[in-house]
């Protein structure tokens, strides 16, 4: 963030030349701090608006990135040697992640729910591989 801050967004201001590195460290503090004060009091503000709780926000976040580790486990393992359209496993996994926790509270199998992560997971590999086959046949 900090980084954006200094190398992308306080160059392209007008004012940058007149401001010295030291106050643009202190305005990039400044701006970090508002940000993430903004960040806390928005997300009570939008869960209290829609009367979720913090955990299920957490779970929403937690669900998203295990959807990520099939795609970054395979690019990790190869390098990025073949060019793979990998978001078909992202939207994969996180369809089954999800519809496992719909189903799960629709129909009372709490199992589903708790499991949801695990099955992202699974889903997020096995359609990583399922892309890579389909790939290299092509």
């Amino acid at each position: 963030s900090s980084l954006t801050l200094v190398v992308d967004i306080l160059p392209t201001l007008k004012i940058k030349k007149s401001i010295n590195p030291e106050a643009q460290i202190k305005i990039t503090k400044l701006l970090l701090v508002s940000a993430g004060v903004l960040g806390v009091f928005g997300i009570t503000f939008v869960l209290n608006r829609l009367n979720l709780n913090l955990f299920n926000f957490v779970y929403i976040v937690i669900l998203t990135q295990l959807a990520l580790i099939g795609p970054v486990l395979d690019s990790l393992k190869h390098q990025g040697s073949y060019p793979k359209p990998m978001w078909i496993a992202v939207i994969s996994a996180l369809l089954v992640g999800f519809g496992s926790v719909v189903i799960g509270s629709t129909t009372n199998y709490p199992i589903l729910i708790d499991g949801a992560g695990v099955l992202c997971i699974i889903a997020s590999i096995m359609a990583t591989k399922l892309v890579k086959m389909s790939f290299l046949r092509s």
